[in-house]
C-alpha cells in the first residue's frame, strides 16, 4: 500500500501552525512538520492533534543556557504524521534532532521532515 499525498509544512511553532495542520491531515496520507517548538514534555500536543493519524516527532531544543537557566524559546523540532490506514506497515527506523526516517512497507523509505539550522 504506498502513499498517495505527501506534504511537508513549516509550523513556525505549534500553536501558529496547528489549524493549518489539521486542514492537511484532510487531505494528505503523510506530512512531514519542521519547527514545531514543541519540547519533550509538551510533544502529545502534535502527537494528539488528530485521531486518524499516528505521528513520530522529535522535540525541539531548549533555548539557550544562561547561568543554568534555559532562555529564549525553543527551536527545531520535527514530526512525521502517518495516516492509521498505514499503520500495519509503518516502521520508525531514527528519530533524530533534525529528522526522521519512516519506512512504509518494505518498499518505501521516507526522509522526512528535516530540519536545518542556520
Amino acid at each position: 500500500m504506498n502513499p498517495t499525498n505527501l506534504c511537508t509544512f513549516n509550523l513556525h511553532g505549534f500553536n501558529q501552525g496547528k489549524l493549518f495542520l489539521n486542514k492537511l491531515c484532510n487531505n494528505n496520507d503523510i506530512i512531514c512538520v519542521q519547527e514545531h517548538w514543541l519540547v519533550d514534555t509538551e510533544c502529545e500536543k502534535i502527537v494528539n492533534c488528530n485521531e486518524d493519524f499516528i505521528v513520530v516527532t522529535s522535540p525541539a531544543k531548549k533555548g539557550v543556557a544562561v547561568n543554568g537557566m534555559s532562555v529564549g524559546r525553543p527551536y527545531g523540532g520535527v514530526a512525521t504524521l502517518v495516516h492509521r490506514k498505514y499503520a500495519q506497515c509503518l516502521r520508525t527506523l531514527v528519530t533524530c534532532g533534525r529528522y526522521i526516517i519512516i519506512q512504509i512497507d518494505d518498499v518505501i523509505l521516507c526522509l522526512s521532515a528535516i530540519c536545518t539550522l542556520y
